[in-house]
């Protein structure tokens, strides 16, 4: 039985070796020859038969019913495993498609996140991201310079009291909420008592929190001349009422 593994055709032009296709360049236009590899996680695992007359014929199909649709580069077939095409320019674009972030291979989102990269295409990713998960969407953005009181007249107001505060104590201020919906504090009010859900990613929406939503919670003090001090962040996971 035939199998095509690879080609080795000088006269046509200098080879690059794909993970299926030998491709020749001719300047103006490329020779793509489909091979009968079979590739799957960036190796070559094994080489099925017509594999690639399969393959290029298939694509050929379809270029040829679409082109009056959208222009393709193609120019010529001529043999089951061969493609003569237009050389085009190069448009780098690049988007995060799936849904959720994973992958196991080197050019995989997950690896390359895990690897520090941040920035795909365009798009920053933030920290904390875990495989398998989505971005977290974020809900509320509120700022304490909000509030009526401030910190100091709440001190006042706790130890005119009686209240014993000490260095270190935590106080509670209760929901912070500006005046633009983005900066509402509470999912109360974000929702209208749960009648105008929020619209997350991957078509979800919230009315309010269910059972295995995790929520974050991240602060920081920052002013102009001074360095900003953040207090990392806190979540944790929704569990089913007991």
């Amino acid at each position: 039985m035939d199998i095509l593994r690879e080609t080795d055709f000088d006269f046509l032009a200098p080879k690059t070796t794909g993970k299926v296709r030998d491709i020749y360049d001719q300047g103006d236009r490329l020779v793509l020859i489909t091979t009968d590899r079979h590739s799957s996680f960036d190796r070559i695992i094994a080489h099925v038969p017509w594999k690639g007359q399969v393959l290029n014929q298939v694509a050929a199909h379809w270029f040829e019913l679409t082109k009056d649709i959208v222009p393709n580069h193609i120019l010529a077939i001529p043999d089951p495993n061969v493609t003569v095409a237009r050389k085009c320019r190069l448009v780098p674009i690049e988007a995060v498609v799936r849904g959720y972030l994973t992958g196991v291979t080197d050019t995989a989102i997950w690896t390359r996140y895990g690897k520090g990269q941040r920035d795909f295409g365009g798009l920053k990713l933030p920290d904390a991201m875990r495989k398998n998960g989505t971005a977290p969407a974020r809900i509320t953005q509120t700022s304490f310079a909000q509030m009526y009181w401030t910190i100091a007249q709440m001190v006042a107001h706790q130890t005119s009291n009686g209240c014993n505060l000490e260095i270190g104590d935590l106080i509670g201020s209760g929901t912070v909420s500006g005046l633009e919906k983005s900066s509402w504090g509470s999912l109360l009010e974000l929702t209208a008592r749960g009648r105008e859900p929020l619209e997350l990613p991957g078509d979800e929406k919230r009315g309010f929190i269910e059972d295995g939503d995790e929520i974050i919670f991240r602060g920081f003090c920052a002013k102009t001349g001074y360095p900003r001090i953040g207090f990392g962040e806190c979540r944790a996971v929704i569990l089913p009422a007991a």
